[in-house]
């Protein structure tokens, strides 16, 4: 029974420390669970890749922490998770795309390794299709009016490449590879997250060289945005299908800043913090629905946030909301025993 113990908690990764009773007999260098403090848990959305899919007027947000994507309403209900083989994604869920013509969905899966599917494609409904093992790692993404699907070169490197995929082959053809190492306009540093607009032009985050690319459909460089104006990390892009203005999280001052479609700077709206329309460590993916509305994924604090195309803060999602189980444990990060009531003190990255 000891032995199925151990098995049982080694399995599941519990915390455990061994009791003040009498120890368990065991042979001579085993060491015998004799007592579990918490158990497995999980935030209630660490809400990181956000993506709107018209076909099915569903949001679809990635769950950073428990590698699931959830389906939900507009307003914020969850419907559901996508249907992933053995229940899981073997990997980290990063950011979304759908294909507007027909809802399809495409996932960034980081930390894959290079001979697995680095991207997942789903149908509308969430039913899985099959993956992509793609060149680099890919922790960003999006597709295009066209269907096509652009890939940065995640934290590495210094390419963007736009991807032909075909569901008969089950591969991605790269039709177009932009490489522009280096430190002048419209050349990449590192990049991370991207979006596209109408007439298919891609808007790129460089987190190396402080600024956000504009490249038309065909690559050719059409202006760099925000030079002076982002210090530090930059996630999120998404462009307002009615007004054609770009929204970037500006993740290290906590804000997202608008520029016109030429590229000028028009605002910022949200802030660093805890409250309504504020982010613990700034919005990580956003997207806008057909009503122009702008979701923000809102990673430090497990939720979704909504705003108006303007800027004002509507509502936080999940609603209702998903509860914190505060007896459980995520992430264990270093422990000590008080030595005088023998209390146990545990630090959890969650």
């Amino acid at each position: 029974m000891a032995a199925l113990a151990a098995l049982v908690a080694a399995a599941l990764g519990l915390l455990t420390l061994p009791a003040l009773a009498a120890p368990v007999p065991a042979g001579p260098g085993t060491y015998v669970p004799q007592r579990i403090y918490g158990g497995p848990s999980q935030p209630a959305l660490a809400a990181w890749g956000i993506a709107y899919n018209r076909v099915s007027n569903e949001l679809l947000v990635g769950d950073y922490l428990s590698s699931q994507i959830r389906r939900m309403s507009l307003d914020g209900r969850i419907l559901g998770d996508l249907q992933n083989p053995g229940n899981r994604i073997s990997g980290v869920a990063s950011a979304l795309g759908v294909d507007p013509r027909d809802g399809a969905i495409y996932l960034a899966v980081t930390g894959e390794g290079r001979t697995s599917a680095d991207v997942r494609k789903y149908d509308k409904t969430g039913r899985y299709l099959y993956g992509l093992d793609m060149p680099t790692s890919t922790t960003w993404l999006t597709v295009d009016s066209a269907g096509y699907l652009w890939v940065p070169s995640a934290y590495k490197g210094a390419r963007l490449t736009r991807y032909r995929v075909d569901d008969a082959t089950q591969r991605a053809t790269a039709v177009l590879t932009l490489a522009k190492a280096g430190t002048g306009p419209g050349q990449f540093g590192s990049l991370t997250g991207l979006g596209t607009d109408a007439a298919n032009n891609v808007y790129v985050a460089d987190v190396g060289n402080k600024v956000v690319h504009a490249y038309s459909a065909s690559g050719a460089w059409r202006f760099d945005m925000g030079k002076g104006l982002f210090k530090g990390d930059i996630r999120g892009v998404a462009v307002d299908p009615a007004s054609g203005q770009i929204h970037v999280a500006n993740s290290a001052a906590g804000t997202i800043e608008v520029f016109s479609p030429t590229g000028s700077r028009i605002r910022s709206y949200a802030s660093l913090g805890t409250g309504n329309g504020q982010f613990v460590d700034g919005a990580r993916q956003l997207t806008f629905s057909a009503s122009g509305q702008m979701y923000a994924a809102d990673y430090g604090g497990q939720r979704v946030q909504r705003f108006t195309a303007a800027g004002a803060f509507v509502a936080a999602y999940p609603s209702p909301a998903l509860p914190m189980d505060r007896a459980g444990i995520a992430q264990a990060r270093a422990l000590d025993v008080d030595p005088v009531t023998g209390d146990v003190v545990v630090a959890d990255a969650w």
